[in-house]
């Protein structure tokens, strides 16, 4: 076991731009932390934009802005070679926050004190790729963060430590994604002090709820089942696919028997600001793409939708939207 009369060589592995938010914050304050960050890992850069020009990932774009080297083919892209890495930069614990992928066993134990996840949910609810979205999207009162040991299977490591917070009813994922900094920072600089004899916890995998990765479809609503909703009404739970995709991958958690505004409302808070609730219209005998770009919940049973967005077009207020459907 290293040291500590040397700061903790710490790789981190991360890629979206919360993840880099954490990143540079433990840059900042690596001497209190007592920390060195001497590696990073994320995905490949990715054609984005209409001109599908590649695009760094914000965690690559950090890393380089501070001189680290920066792998961005993925660690099981690089093989044995991860483990390699590891060692040549005398790693001695690994912090992981929306990597997206799967560790290797040789590389989960190439570090003395392994590979540690922060989870942004209550583990074990919501393990898998979406905690934040879905705790939205099921109406949660209350989410959390979970530090956690990571193991083999997914997100099914030891917990270290978590930490509750409330959500708020105007919370979306855009919203949680920024308070996430102050509570990371928190669970880290706790633990970090003491990584050799840190406690750990067993999960109870019997209470264990799985999210998904969230794909542009998942935003879709067919327009006539939007304003039944909007309008007060009710839906079969098949008029939102996501919300029924939840209850089949997690069959000891009982659907509604209906769907009503406020389901709505928790779908819009949880893929806001991506992949968006959207449904598809005819405007002028063209059919478009109409995004909700802002939504109210007046009450339990009635929402309102007060700007949107049609493709190739500027945010608008919904009612200019609806007018021009309606002509």
């Amino acid at each position: 076991m290293p040291t500590h009369s040397r700061p903790l060589q710490i790789a981190y592995l991360g890629s979206p731009q919360f993840s880099a938010d954490l990143l540079e914050a433990l840059i900042a304050q690596s001497s209190q932390l007592g920390i060195f960050i001497s590696v990073v890992f994320t995905q490949p850069d990715k054609p984005a934009g209409r001109g599908l020009t590649l695009r760094k990932t914000p965690v690559k774009q950090v890393a380089e802005r501070n001189g680290i080297p920066c792998y961005c083919d993925g660690i099981k892209a690089h093989g044995a070679a991860s483990s390699r890495i590891l060692h040549e930069h005398a790693i001695d614990l690994c912090i992981l926050f929306a990597y997206h992928e799967m560790i290797p066993a040789d590389v989960l134990s190439a570090p003395p004190y392994g590979f540690w996840n922060i989870h942004p949910s209550l583990l074990p609810h919501y393990r898998g790729a979406s905690p934040l979205a879905y705790a939205l999207l099921m109406g949660e009162t209350n989410s959390g963060v979970t530090l956690m040991h990571m193991n083999q299977k997914m997100d099914e490591g030891d917990i270290i430590d978590q930490v509750v917070f409330p959500l708020a009813h105007t919370d979306t994922q855009e919203t949680l994604q920024k308070k996430l900094l102050v509570l990371n920072l928190h669970l880290l600089s706790k633990h970090l002090s003491h990584v050799h004899a840190v406690n750990r916890t067993l999960q109870d995998h019997t209470q264990a709820t799985y999210t998904r990765k969230l794909t542009r479809a998942d935003g879709y609503i067919d327009y006539t089942k939007l304003n039944n909703l909007i309008d007060g009404n009710t839906e079969p739970i098949e008029g939102i696919k996501l919300i029924q995709d939840f209850y089949m991958k997690n069959p000891n958690s009982t659907p509604p028997q209906y769907l009503r505004a406020h389901h709505l409302y928790n779908m819009w808070r949880a893929l806001h600001p991506w992949p968006g609730v959207w449904t598809e219209v005819v405007i002028k005998n063209v059919k478009k793409r109409l995004k909700v770009i802002s939504m109210q919940q007046e009450n339990s049973e009635r929402v309102l939708i007060t700007q949107g967005q049609v493709e190739g077009e500027s945010v608008k207020p919904w009612s200019h939207i609806i007018s021009a459907i309606s002509s």
